[in-house]
């Protein structure tokens, strides 16, 4: 076993005993409970109690460089627990911070993400109280770790955050048909929850790229076709608004998108915005005259709306002066 200085290793329960095989790219699989080194071993975190392990793709830099270091000696099935010196540690209220914001999002994408403050050279501001304090309380922490598994690079399906720039742009056809299967079949949600991954990805890639560049450009109109199937989807779903707001994200990178005028025109109907939905199907008839049928009955369909609107109301205040 390797020495690791500022590290006390204790082995609870012995693994299988075979060596692991680690190379770049190998995902280790563990579950882990973070205590403070005093008296009562406070608990931090505890990965049972958050609901599933973590996973550390070996060689990717992670910010706690210890965990890839204790991992090394040890074999899967193994308990074994770790007290490590302050200065080794001093990175892991970020970690904690960032592996509850991904688990508070994954269970609730509408979760609100406290960012903190930052500021000033301070350490404090993670958004939650008691990694606040531990950054500046700045202990020594034991790590209680239980191996669980270890796939190489190829034999797992990359989660968008563990991509390389490479993979997410690799990824993005079989999302798009993964997607598109589930419209098919009438799965709405998920389709559209596999299109947001797909955009998910490519904005990540974006944040690479300096706007106005070719490379920049190219990646905007990777975007469109999943835009357009989002809003599709959102469309079945009866959710008008967003498919409005992401077919005008279309339209600002294609301002002569057909489908996009088409489709956020039935949007706009749907809201009862009828002065911008006849704009909408007015250009789509401009961009594509083939498109007046379906057109003209989206257009009949506003105005018997509206007359029956219009009739409502007059019913409704009859005699009341309001109407000739």
């Amino acid at each position: 076993m390797r020495e690791i200085k500022g590290v006390q290793k204790t082995i609870i329960r012995p693994g299988n005993g075979v060596p692991l095989q680690l190379s770049h790219g190998s995902k280790v699989s563990f579950h882990y409970k973070t205590m403070k080194s005093d008296k009562d071993r406070t608990v931090i975190d505890d990965s049972r109690q958050m609901g599933e392990p973590f996973e550390l793709l070996y060689g990717r830099q992670f910010k706690l460089d210890v965990w890839e270091q204790v991992i090394q000696d040890m074999t899967v099935n193994e308990l074994s627990s770790f007290t490590c010196q302050r200065d080794l540690v001093r990175s892991y209220p970020l970690v904690s911070k960032s592996i509850r914001d991904h688990l508070k999002k994954k269970k609730n994408p509408d979760a609100e993400i406290v960012e903190g403050s930052r500021c000033c050279g301070s350490s404090a501001g993670f958004g939650y109280e008691d990694l606040d304090k531990l950054s500046v309380e700045g202990p020594d922490l034991i790590f209680e770790i239980e191996l669980l598994k270890v796939e190489k690079h190829g034999e797992y399906k990359s989660e968008v955050w563990q991509m390389t720039p490479e993979e997410k742009l690799a990824a993005l056809p079989d999302y798009r048909i993964e997607g598109n299967n589930m419209y098919q079949e009438g799965r709405y949600s998920e389709a559209a929850d596999k299109y947001a991954v797909a955009l998910g990805c490519i904005e990540q890639l974006l944040l690479k790229e300096k706007p106005g560049e070719p490379e920049y450009k190219e990646l905007e109109i990777k975007k469109i076709p999943f835009l357009l199937n989002y809003s599709q989807c959102k469309l079945c779903l009866g959710e008008y608004y967003e498919a409005a707001e992401h077919l005008s994200t279309v339209l600002d990178i294609d301002p002569h998108n057909v489908k996009a005028y088409y489709r956020r025109g039935k949007a706009n109907r749907k809201l009862w915005k009828m002065e911008e939905a006849r704009k909408d199907f007015s250009k789509t008839i401009e961009l594509d005259p083939t498109l007046q049928g379906a057109v003209n009955k989206e257009l009949h369909i506003i105005d018997e709306t509206e007359k029956e609107h219009h009739q409502k109301m007059k019913a409704k205040y009859q005699g009341k002066g309001m109407f000739a």
